[in-house]
Parts: C-alpha cells; structure tokens; sequence
C-alpha cells in the first residue's frame, strides 16, 4: 500500500498570502531562468558558484543525458523568484530493477561542493514547505532522493527535517571536509596570524625564488586573458600528476569543455579567475578559482615539478591569499579535500554531507535494500583489506617474509 503524503504548516509558521510554484522540466524553461536566478542567489547572499545558474547550466548542457528536469521554482504572489530546487531525475538499473532518483544539478563529474536550494531568508519556511509539497505531488515520477555534496546549513537542514516529517528515512553522512580562511582585511593581519614557520618559510622561499630570475604574479580575470591564459594551468597541472604517476579528471576532454562553457558564461560578471607566477617569463604555478560574494573559492591548481623543491606551491597559495585580501574577500575557501597544506594554512573546516532519503513504496525501499547491502560489502571488503595489510606487518617485524 502507497504511503499518502501531505505538507502541513508548521506549528506557529504563518501561510500568508498564497506562493507559486513550478515544476521545470524543459530545457528552454530552464534557461529562461537565467537572469532570476542570478537575483535569487545574490537575495539569498549565496557565497557559492556551484549552485549559479552559469554553473549548473553549463553541467546540464555537459553532463545531462540520461537525466530528467525536475527543478522547483516558487515565486511571491508578485512574481518574484523567492526560492529554487534544481533538481533533476536520474533513471539507473539497481540489480535487476530500474530505479529513478531523485538529484541535485551538478552533483558528479564537475567537484561541485555545497549544493543547496537556494532561498531568500524572509521566506525560507514557506520555500521550502512549497518545494517538499510538490516532490510529493510528483511523487510517480521519483522513487528515492540521493542529495551529494550538500551544504551543513539550517536551510537543508529545515528541508529534511520536512521530508522526514513525511515518513521519509534518512540517512546522513560525511561527504568532505573543507578547509577555509576567514580573511582580515590586511595582508599584514593575515601574516602575523600565521605559525612562526610557515611566515618565515613563505617569505624566505619568496625571496630564494626573486634570485632565481625576474618574477611576476598576475591577477586575471577578464575573460579574454583567462581564456589565453588557461591552457598553461591544464599544462602545468598535467605535468604535475604525470611526474606523480597519477591521472587527474580535470584533464579529461568533457571536463575541460565544461570549464570553458562556465568561463564563457561567467565572463559579464568576472567572476572566474586565474593567478599566474611567472619566472623569467616562463609560468611555474597557477591557480583556478571563483570569486563568490564575499568569498574566494579555490578550485585547481597546477605546478611546474621543476620548481617544487622551491617551493612555489606554497608561494602560490600565499600570494593568492594576499590577493584575495587586497580584492575585498572575507573568506579564502580550499573547498573540498583533507590535504595536509591546506591545514597549515587555515585552522578553520565545515563538512559537507550527503542524505539519502528512501520513503514506504516498494521501488523506494528496494533502493535502500540495494544501497546498504552495497555499503556493508564496502566496509567487509575495508576490513578484510585492514586484516591483511595487519598480517603482512606482523610478518615483516618477525622476519617471514
């Protein structure tokens, strides 16, 4: 028997004057929301470019075979856009049964950390009591929800305590830690609240690397000089993995070609940036990121192996912070990842989840069958993995091996 679904108000939440909302599920609806979801984000004092119109588009138009449209917009009773779901469908076999969840634009392939619904804050309540309406109005078109990457905010937080108010059950987990620096508004500020070492080591190595040849740190972000420039970061991060041995997925062709759609889109409001140092003309270090509101997301970077033991990666890393302090930032953002680095550099982190929520029908509590018998084949074929990696350093310590 199918569960029936209803959205009630919240205790003391008033209903005012009526909302309206839209079920999005074509391509030309989807761009003609452009210039209101730009508005959206900069009301709702979004410090984040993954859920930007110029982001997700740019992800649909790369990545969206296989997927449906399924985005929420809601709007006041005047017709402004006061809350989103970019949401879409995504239809996969799981076993021997096909299966369609639920999913955020932009949620694999492009790194995309801190995936939201976006909301103005005067009507977060009412946005999100709308969106969990009509999911469960298009309840027939979905069977579970998989939510990657999500930011650890009240607003996605208030949206799941809704949809387990429905019954929904949820499960809730880690996705990455992100580091990040909360900048003051002077370099020298910035310096003195470093370690002893790390402030000698950036300055020494700054100095070491002045007396190896003329050099030049530049600060790019008009478009047809990021374009220009870009190809010296790819090269520069390629040569570092392949001197590592390892294979990046930021060079893989499609990635590449989303970077270059988002830089195409983000070119009226120079919001793409790039930081370049150069010796003797020659780049040595870049690093790729995106100013969002107030914040400065680091996104890629690249480095010449040459000049590694010089260290120009932390110089790289530096002066990009000394940058973003001179431009205005409040926040320096590494985004995701644990590398060591990072933590040398900012003493602050926020994690990012994902939630899986699977409801009472059949198909829904089959995905969640699926889902955790694939998490307990993970953490058996983990701790085998432990045993034996156990067993081999116990041999090695008594010589039987």
């Amino acid at each position: 028997m199918e569960q029936t679904i209803e959205v009630l108000p919240e205790a003391g939440e008033t209903t005012g004057e009526q909302l309206q909302v839209e079920w999005v599920t074509s391509a030309h609806a989807f761009g003609e929301l452009a210039p209101e979801w730009s508005a959206l984000a900069e009301a709702a004092a979004v410090n984040n470019i993954f859920v930007s119109f110029e982001w997700m588009s740019a992800w649909w138009q790369t990545w969206g075979k296989g997927r449906s449209l399924a985005i929420i917009s809601v709007r006041d009773p005047g017709g402004r856009l006061v809350g989103l779901a970019p949401f879409s469908i995504e239809r996969i076999w799981l076993g021997c049964m096909p299966v369609r969840r639920l999913r955020l634009l932009a949620d694999e392939h492009s790194g995309s950390d801190y995936l939201s619904l976006l909301a103005v804050p005067a009507y977060e309540a009412r946005v999100t009591g709308e969106i969990v309406r009509t999911m469960a109005q298009h309840r027939g078109e979905w069977d579970c929800i998989a939510l990657h990457d999500t930011a650890d905010s009240p607003l996605m937080a208030g949206f799941r305590f809704r949809l387990e108010a429905l019954g929904m059950h949820c499960t809730r987990n880690a996705a990455a830690v992100c580091y990040y620096i909360p900048l003051p508004q002077t370099r020298e500020a910035f310096l003195k609240g470093l370690s002893s070492h790390l402030r000698c080591n950036y300055k020494r190595r700054w100095r070491v690397l002045e007396r190896e040849g003329s050099v030049e740190f530049l600060s790019i972000a008009d478009h047809a000089t990021l374009t220009r420039e870009f190809p010296e970061l790819i090269r520069l991060h390629r040569m570092r993995f392949e001197q590592r041995q390892e294979k990046s997925a930021f060079t893989e062709p499609d990635v590449l070609t989303f970077h270059a759609k988002v830089m195409e889109r983000l070119a009226g409001r120079a919001l793409a940036m790039l930081f370049l140092i150069r010796v003797d003309g020659q780049p040595v270090a870049s690093l790729y990121g995106f100013a969002a509101g107030s914040t400065f997301q680091f996104y890629q970077c690249g480095m010449h192996p040459a000049w590694k033991q010089k260290g120009v990666g932390q110089m790289m890393t530096g002066r990009a912070i000394e940058e973003a302090i001179r431009l205005g930032f409040r926040e320096f953002d590494f985004l995701r990842g644990g590398e060591s680095y990072k933590a040398h550099w900012a003493q602050h982190s926020r994690t990012t989840v994902t939630l899986r929520l699977f409801d009472s029908r059949w198909k829904s509590r089959y995905a969640e069958a699926v889902w955790s018998a694939g998490v307990f084949a993970r953490k058996c074929k983990a701790a085998l993995r432990d045993k034996v990696r156990g067993v081999r350093a116990v041999r090695e310590d008594t010589g039987d091996e």
